[in-house]
């Protein structure tokens, strides 16, 4: 099996939250899209898309809902259809935004055939993961409003996230858990079935 390596940051700080991956070559926008998910530890609470210099990739609904002329299918799409940098968007409340590069290493793997389920194999990373429905504490970390010793549980304006288990923020920056994220990775096709059962189909 042949795969490609990316990188995935953080537009508002691409040094602090970012994921270097191997994914398939074949696969899909929208199973990208669930390994980003599972990647950046979120709930699949909210909407993601794709778009590039050239068109938006978006979930069944939203076609349905937005009709934007530029607008395509994204699980018709894989990443030889798309220009990059690709951006890759998370919950169009907070605005999640992130930069997908490809640096053109390529990798092939002779014990996984096309039949494999693994889609993407997990490199190296930096923070922790996204804070669901809350962008405004995260920005805060990373804009240095926070100190690392700030007891959030007191706090009127800033909380810790619920999508993951911290005790205090600074934990955001410790060491990514190889295993653990790899975990996550390989649940995205199980995430691909839950999200098509919602009210709103990807596919």
């Amino acid at each position: 099996m042949h795969y490609i390596k990316i990188k995935a940051s953080f537009i508002e700080d691409e040094k602090r939250l970012y994921r270097k991956l191997y994914v398939r070559s074949d696969i899909s926008l929208y199973e990208l899209g669930c390994v980003l998910v599972e990647a950046f530890y979120g709930t699949f609470s909210h909407y993601f898309y794709f778009e590039d210099e050239k068109r938006l990739y978006y979930p069944k609904c939203f076609l349905n809902e937005l009709g934007e002329e530029n607008a395509v299918l994204m699980s018709n799409h894989n990443l030889f259809d798309v220009t990059f940098p690709l951006k890759f968007f998370y919950d169009t409340g907070e605005g999640y935004e992130f930069n997908i590069t490809q640096d053109g290493a390529e990798y092939f793997d002779t014990r996984y055939n096309v039949k494999d389920q693994t889609l993407a194999f997990f490199i190296d990373g930096k923070g922790l993961g996204i804070f669901e429905d809350d962008i405004t504490t995260l920005r805060a970390y990373l804009d240095g409003e926070i100190d690392v010793n700030d007891d959030l549980e007191t706090s009127d304006i800033f909380r810790l996230p619920w999508n993951m288990i911290m005790g205090k923020i600074s934990e955001f920056d410790e060491p990514l858990k190889f295993v653990e994220v790899q975990g996550r990775i390989n649940h995205a096709l199980t995430s691909k079935r839950i999200l098509n059962r919602n009210d709103c189909e990807y596919e």
